[in-house]
């Protein structure tokens, strides 16, 4: 019965462990890429797993584990959009979450001047 106990209270430990690290992961700022930005591309109808994967791959959040967990304190309704995302300097995983639900998108404003024809905005925008 004693050896049951203590079977139990390290399970218990090793759980509390866990959940502790996971939590002090998600409220830590993370960046772990060396140029002063990275973008990512979120393709449309990718799952969470497979964007957390992106993102751990980006080095945009420290592990899946953690974007497991923020995900999950973020709720459970966290819709996260697709597009191409820029990320610069550190961010937590939920401030990351955060930017997925919003849609903050990285966009490209292109302004053509009057009169051009086709071939020419072509141009332009390559």
């Amino acid at each position: 019965m004693k050896r049951f106990a203590f079977a139990l209270l390290l399970i218990a430990l090793v759980a509390a462990a866990g959940a502790a690290w996971v939590y002090l992961g998600i409220e830590r700022a993370y960046s772990g890429y060396t140029s002063d930005e990275r973008f990512v591309d979120i393709p449309p109808g990718l799952g969470s797993r497979a964007i957390g994967a992106r993102l751990v791959a980006a080095g945009v959040v420290r592990d899946s584990l953690t974007f497991r967990g923020a995900l999950w304190m973020s709720g459970r309704d966290a819709r996260l959009k697709a597009g191409e995302y820029r990320f610069a300097g550190p961010m937590t995983p939920l401030a990351v979450i955060d930017k997925l639900k919003r849609g903050d998108v990285f966009v490209i404003h292109i302004t053509f001047p009057e009169g051009l024809n086709i071939f020419e905005m072509s141009k332009i925008f390559e």
